[in-house]
């Protein structure tokens, strides 16, 4: 089956509190699930991007990032790898 980071319905779990997936260990075949405070990241990784601009990306810039659909917006600094 295919799960989404954040996804809480159809995993098969009965836990006392509500559980979510956190991480997908994807050589390991694993998900790792907990609360929803676990949810939150302060950094990720976005590959395959595209940019509208069509130019590379040379140094940081500051963004506005929804990382959601309906997630409010927030200030945030793009740096290439």
């Amino acid at each position: 089956a295919n799960y989404t980071i954040g996804q809480r319905k159809g995993l098969g779990i009965s836990a006392p509190q509500p559980l979510y997936v956190i991480e997908k260990q994807i050589v390991e075949n694993a998900l790792v699930v907990g609360p929803k405070e676990a949810l939150g990241r302060r950094e990720f990784i976005a590959r395959r991007t595209t940019w509208v601009s069509g130019r590379k990306l040379e140094e940081p810039i500051r963004v506005s990032c929804r990382v959601r659909y309906k997630a409010p917006e927030v200030s945030s600094t793009v740096r290439p790898l």
